[in-house]
């Protein structure tokens, strides 16, 4: 019997925001790529169970949208951690 490691998703780094991507599935809010390049396939979700990726719908992507822009502004960094520019006035 062979002994296989599970495959563990990386915590991100605790100074960026962790969002759900603007287009990540409506069930689970995974974006249908993977950051390690495998594709969304078939996941577990608690509501809907296994499911394959589904697009959000129009109201998911506004609040997300949202969501995103008020992390933005609360904490002056970009989604990938980056500072915003700002013009100076």
């Amino acid at each position: 019997m062979t002994h296989t490691t599970p495959r563990v998703r990386q915590v991100p780094d605790a100074g960026v925001p962790d969002l759900t991507p603007v287009d990540g599935c409506r069930h689970c809010g995974l974006p249908r790529l993977l950051p390690d390049g495998l594709p969304h396939a078939r996941r577990w979700s608690r509501g809907p169970g296994w499911h394959g990726w589904t697009a959000p719908t129009q109201q998911q992507i506004k609040d997300r949208m949202i969501a995103r822009r008020a992390d933005r502004i609360v904490t002056g960094r970009l989604a990938a951690g980056r500072p915003v520019r700002r013009e100076l006035p």
